[in-house]
């Protein structure tokens, strides 16, 4: 029965391991296995990155499984359940550690994405003439962004081109409301 465990913790580690080569392989030259992965179960929001029972997570399993079975059966010599469920842990291991580490990469991540909410508070100066009830432009810096966007205002007074203001709100239709800067 000995021989058995080991031949299917070799045979495991062995096809886990060449899967993992050629995923490096392909991976360094700009290709992937398939054109996606095999995905199956996700772990969190794992858009792009990394999916549990994805090609990856199942080829660092069998590979952990392989070589620390292995090791626990020949080097250890534990008894073959022992060395099962030894080999069993450890490919569970490997597969949570790659998750998180793949969700913590993902975390690096940054959109890019302009949220307007961020031009509150913020000074500008008018691009174009605003009145009462006729918008125009404000040039604002947003996120290291210099921005022209349309401006309304509430008051009852005209902002010429050049003047200094602050932005107070944001409309519904996305254009910022200001005032004169203090």
């Amino acid at each position: 029965m000995a021989s058995g465990i080991s031949t299917l913790f070799i045979l495991s580690a062995v096809v886990g391991g060449v899967i993992l080569l050629v995923q490096l392989v392909l991976h360094l030259l700009g290709g992937t296995i398939g054109g996606s992965d095999w995905d199956f179960f996700e772990v969190g929001d794992a858009d792009a990155s990394f999916k549990l029972l994805s090609l990856q997570g199942l080829s660092g399993f069998f590979t952990m499984f392989g070589l620390v079975g292995l090791a626990l059966l020949r080097e250890s010599e534990v008894a073959p359940g022992l060395a099962v469920g030894g080999a069993l842990a450890a490919g569970a291991f490997t597969t949570w550690v790659m998750a998180r580490i793949f969700q913590w990469v993902k975390g690096l991540q940054s959109s890019g994405n302009l949220r307007i909410k961020d031009a509150l508070g913020i000074s500008g100066t008018v691009y174009t003439r605003i009145q009462k009830h006729k918008p125009g432009k404000v040039t604002v810096v947003i996120r290291q962004r210099l921005l022209t966007l349309d401006a309304c205002t509430r008051e009852d007074e005209t902002f010429e081109q050049g003047d200094r203001v602050i932005v107070q709100a944001i409309e519904d239709n996305g254009s910022l409301c200001v005032s004169r800067s203090l």
